[in-house]
């Protein structure tokens, strides 16, 4: 089965991105979460989790006096949201290991797309070019990259996108508050063009993303005009790019493994009713 995987990303933080990738995911329900922030998870704020399987991730090794033991360095969890299931995972703070984390959820988060016959994944990635959005980048079918009308959100987009275009990703750019700055908004998507990225969307600044924020909610649950209106034309861009992607349900089963905690080898099948087995 084709599962379409769009990663959304940010050359800063603080530009929205979360939040739109919520509202991606409102109008593109039911599909799959993928919280690929893993140093600073906000995707639970807006999507509220339930129900949630926690398991324990472990990274590199550490050393002792005389043996070299698992150690936790966060964990992983499995959750029902309005949306649909939604992987998500923390990195304890100064901990190592992000990218291997972004992965792992990565991978989980497709797993769990075919058990369910869902055919579209979103990965709210982070903010920068480290090792979490290398992860969350590699392979994916279409890189979304959200950027804002500043002078330091022109220097890094323009990361991010040299790191899409390295990566030989399809990219996709959305200005986000492109009014606060109309100039400095044309020279954002004029940067994009150059690197290589098809210019899709402009969202106007709105006080209504800050309501729907208290709310708990994306700014399309509830408005339809403003912002609301230009995130819907977003998605609608976004959906083109991808082309077809919903089917119907699919009992394909997966096998996976994971060192456990105790240092343990653990295997089970990720499906539609069991989530994560180990």
């Amino acid at each position: 089965m084709l599962i379409r995987e769009v990663a959304v990303v940010s050359g800063k933080g603080g530009t929205g991105k979360t939040s739109i990738a919520v509202s991606l995911a409102a109008l593109g329900r039911p599909l799959v979460l993928a919280g690929c922030d893993v140093s600073a998870p906000e995707l639970g704020f807006l999507t509220e989790p339930r129900d949630g399987i926690r398991v324990p991730f472990v990274g590199s090794r550490t050393a002792r006096i005389d043996r070299l033991e698992p150690a936790v360095r966060g964990a992983r969890f499995l959750s029902e949201t309005r949306f649909g299931p939604m992987v998500h995972a923390f990195l304890h703070p100064g901990e190592d290991g992000s990218g291997e984390m972004v992965s792992t959820v990565r991978m989980h988060a497709r797993m769990i797309a075919a058990a369910r016959g869902l055919r579209l994944v979103v990965v709210d990635g982070a903010a920068g070019v480290g090792c979490p959005v290398i992860a969350s980048l590699s392979n994916v079918d279409l890189a979304l990259v959200v950027a804002e009308a500043t002078l330091s959100g022109l220097h890094d987009v323009t990361r991010v996108l040299r790191l899409a275009a390295a990566m030989r990703v399809d990219t996709a750019l959305c200005v986000n508050r492109w009014d606060l700055d109309p100039e400095l908004a044309d020279r954002v998507e004029e940067r994009g063009r150059a690197l290589g990225a098809t210019v899709v969307a402009r969202i106007r600044d709105d006080a209504e993303f800050v309501a729907s924020q208290l709310r708990r909610e994306a700014v399309v649950e509830r408005a339809v005009d403003g912002a609301a209106a230009d995130v819907a034309r977003l998605w609608d861009q976004v959906r083109h790019r991808l082309g077809p992607w919903r089917s119907r349900s699919s009992d394909r089963r997966f096998r996976c493994q994971r060192l456990g905690p105790n240092g343990k080898s653990y295997s089970g099948s990720v499906s539609g009713s069991s989530n994560f087995a180990y």
